[in-house]
């Protein structure tokens, strides 16, 4: 299996239970839980290497085809699953994951960027499709879920984090769950940016007998 960032020069790597599957756009790959990890590469993105100069004009945002299990196989809800990470080994500045202690089904994500560190936690089940669009807006994250803005969430927590200056942004996939259509975008997407790349999959997803939550 090969995997390549587009955005860059080289190919992506993976060990544990790593493959490919129909996605929701084209082919998807899924990681297969504990030890399953993609490493798609490193990006050079100011937000990502400086995440203090996103308070100032640098945006980002990220979009993907998304669906995951509740927990782990053979695991009960005691594990943290992180899904998706932007960073380094000490300094994580996007990350998307699910709470051990959180009992409905949902998603996590957290961004720490422009001085502070923000979680935000919103509903999401399980073994179902959603497009996700993240977008950061110099001063907060708005979440599409599906083409919808989110609005209700279990938890919104932002504190303020000093010290913080991430060595490299690397990529990485892991937890038990699949992938499609992964994109890193350096500025802030539109609204109808969002729904125009929604609508597209939306299409594709239907005619293949797919499944939208």
């Amino acid at each position: 299996m090969n995997m390549v960032n587009l955005g860059g020069d080289e190919w992506g790597t993976f060990e544990g239970a790593v493959s490919t599957t129909q996605g929701a756009r084209l082919g998807a790959v899924h990681t297969g839980g504990e030890g399953a990890v993609i490493t798609l590469g490193e990006i050079n993105d100011k937000c990502f290497t400086e995440p203090s100069s996103c308070k100032n004009s640098n945006n980002f945002s990220v979009t993907l085809w998304f669906r995951h299990r509740k927990t782990y196989l053979n695991h009960n809800n005691t594990v943290q699953q992180t899904f998706l990470s932007i960073g380094d080994n000490e300094n994580i500045v996007f990350k998307i994951f699910r709470l051990a202690e959180q009992t409905e089904e949902h998603l996590a994500v957290e961004v720490a960027v422009s001085s502070r560190n923000c979680r935000y936690v919103f509903p999401v089940p399980k073994f179902l499709w959603s497009q996700f669009a993240f977008v950061w807006n110099t001063t907060d994250l708005n979440i599409y879920r599906d083409n919808v803005e989110v609005e209700n969430f279990f938890v919104t927590d932002c504190r303020a984090i000093t010290d913080f200056s991430p060595q490299r942004a690397v990529v990485i996939l892991q937890g038990d769950a699949t992938f499609d259509d992964l994109r890193i975008w350096s500025r802030t997407l539109q609204a109808k940016e969002i729904e125009e790349m929604f609508t597209c999959v939306r299409g594709m997803l239907n005619s293949l007998g797919g499944v939208l939550g």
